[in-house]
């Protein structure tokens, strides 16, 4: 009541003016345009997740962003829903219930399930009263959410009997708390979630309390992806102590664009059977979910989400996908035939993500390595031509780009599939610290000699040249990833980083550490890395101690390091053979 009352304070809202307030002239709006849609017999609740999906656009919620309100959107909702088979007789309960959306979607397929199966109108009524009534539970903390969630819920027809203003880890016991069924057990049977990322376990302290208080069913969370790697903080164990891992989806970046940039998926379980080892779980990328979307405040829907590849078809694959399994003779795959794999996990809770079951060739492909080469030329020769180097042809090597016979027996063997990779601890190669941190604000642009390096793509990641002390500058001769976007270059001079959650590597073989060597090493670290990282489940010097990068090896099972050599440099040769026709040419 508190909430409500604010609008009555502002007497600009219900002083009349001319005989009516601005307060009754909504009302007219919304009793006259909206509420027989609401009424009527059709049930039209995607008019009602139209209109709401506007207005959470425009919401302000006092703390919001310390609170990490972000709803989710309702075609999210709806496929979770479908993914923790909600029918007529689930009991669905979320414990961080925003605006209602997951109750709604789970109220509009509870509906359909039972228009279709009940034919008796009275008994179709009054199990779309039982439905409303007692088969939905939502608890909200945040009063300005809850008051959206409530009138979320009014508009639907179900009176919010049981959306709950509570903090669901220390104020909810499971029970009922309104209405003729309050202090008994709400028998919960399908559990949908997107939690604050910030609490414990990146949000699975929800998933464990809401769980452990089911004797069964179907749970589908969508949350940081990294909590089911090495942030669950133990509660990803626990949770698999009594739920099994049915899929792992790994979803669109740009999922909550303009509101928040973490890498999230979306956990299914079921509830109540302890995880068995021997079980597959059903691992799927759907960051490609056929969506474009864009972050322009004020465009309509339409405008800020296109379907421009099939989005409704990779829904419901993925809903086939994850309920059915492949089907005979993979019918159920489609589009994610090259984006579908089955594997098992252990019980620690640390190995549920994609990207962590995806396989990788341990090759890379001769271009990965072209592209290494030719964008770090690309960056070499403007840098020379930029800052008037008068020895250009010897620096990149035009007075003699003939392939030597090393460097074609290089080529020979790589293109015949001659070279054996094998695979080795990128820790056990490397000496690694973390770049320091020297901001943007704090250089000169343009100021002297001294690469000023950060994490973006692009002219080997050099912004410009500055002036700097000596103690600032990282020792050249070596390689940098950036930690948020995983751009790897190779740096052959001293160089000032942006960052301190960039990584500096240090080929520990010292007498080895040859530029052509370390762009080899460029292009196989970037081959292994990329599908494991992401802006929201950035690299750290930390996680990468348990990640592996491969080089090839001799017959004799030494690192060949000959080869590497022979090889890089005749990419770079080829390279200046383009260049030179290109000059010729002119």
């Amino acid at each position: 009541m508190n909430e409500v009352s604010n609008v009555f304070k502002n007497q600009d809202l219900y002083t009349p003016q001319n005989g009516e307030s601005k307060l009754r002239k909504v009302y007219t709006i919304v009793h006259n345009d909206i509420l027989p849609y609401l009424s009527s017999e059709l049930h039209n609740i995607d008019f009602t997740g139209r209109l709401f999906n506007v207005l959470n656009d425009w919401v302000d919620v006092p703390d919001g962003a310390e609170n990490d309100v972000v709803l989710t959107p309702r075609y999210v909702t709806e496929v979770m829903a479908r993914l923790a088979s909600v029918n007529k007789d689930s009991y669905v309960w979320d414990y961080a219930t925003g605006s209602a959306g997951f109750l709604i979607s789970a109220m509009h397929l509870m509906i359909a399930d039972a228009t279709r199966k009940i034919k008796s109108p009275d008994e179709l009524r009054s199990k779309m009263a039982k439905i409303k009534g007692e088969q939905l539970l939502g608890i909200e903390k945040l009063p300005e959410i809850y008051i959206l969630a409530v009138l979320n819920m009014i508009l639907m027809g179900d009176g919010s009997s049981n959306i709950i203003n509570g903090n669901s880890l220390t104020q909810f016991d499971g029970k009922y708390q309104q209405g003729k069924l309050r202090d008994e057990k709400f028998p919960a049977n399908v559990f949908l979630l997107n939690p604050p990322y910030s609490a414990p376990g990146k949000g699975m302290i929800f998933v464990e309390k809401a769980l452990s208080q089911m004797n069964g069913g179907k749970a589908a969370v969508l949350i940081q992806e990294n909590a089911g790697s090495s942030q669950g903080d133990g509660f990803t164990r626990r949770i698999l102590e009594r739920n099994t891992l049915v899929a792992s989806i790994h979803m669109s970046t740009d999922l909550f664009i303009g509101k928040s940039s973490v890498q999230t998926a979306i956990y299914v379980f079921d509830v109540g059977v302890p995880h068995d080892t021997e079980k597959l779980v059903k691992f799927i990328d759907f960051s490609n979910d056929g969506y474009a979307r864009q972050n322009r405040k004020k465009s309509s829907q339409c405008v800020n989400l296109k379907d421009v590849d099939n989005a409704k078809e990779r829904y419901d694959e993925l809903v086939n996908l994850v309920v059915r399994g492949k089907g005979k003779d993979e019918k159920n795959l489609n589009y994610y035939k090259d984006f579908y794999i089955e594997d098992y996990i252990s019980l620690e809770g640390n190995d549920w993500t994609y990207s962590q079951h995806k396989k990788i060739d341990i090759k890379p492909t001769e271009d990965d390595f072209k592209k290494v080469v030719q964008e770090y030329m690309a960056w070499q020769i403007g840098d020379l031509i930029k800052n008037g180097d008068d020895c250009l042809g010897k620096s990149i090597g035009l007075d003699d780009c003939e392939l030597t016979k090393e460097e074609k027996t290089a080529l020979k063997k790589f293109n015949a599939q001659q070279i054996e990779f094998k695979p080795f601890d990128i820790i056990e190669k490397f000496d690694i610290k973390n770049s320091q941190n020297n901001l943007k604000s704090d250089v000169i642009f343009e100021s002297g000699n001294t690469p000023y390096v950060t994490a973006s793509e692009g002219n080997n990641s050099v912004v410009s040249r500055i002036s700097c002390a000596d103690n600032l500058k990282e020792s050249g001769n070596s390689i940098m990833i950036g930690g948020k976007t995983l751009v790897v270059t190779y740096q052959p001079e001293d160089f000032v980083s942006n960052d301190s959650h960039n990584l500096i590597l240090y080929f520990k073989d010292y007498a080895k550490r040859t530029e052509n060597i370390q762009l080899f090493c460029v292009c196989v670290l970037k081959h292994f890395l990329k599908p494991i990282y992401s802006w929201g489940d950035s690299i750290s010097k930390t996680k990468i101690r348990k990640d592996v990068f491969s080089l090839p090896i001799s017959p004799q099972g030494e690192i060949d390091f000959d080869f590497m050599e022979a090889f890089i440099s005749a990419q770079k040769k080829l390279v200046v053979q383009k260049v030179i026709r290109w000059l010729k040419q002119q």
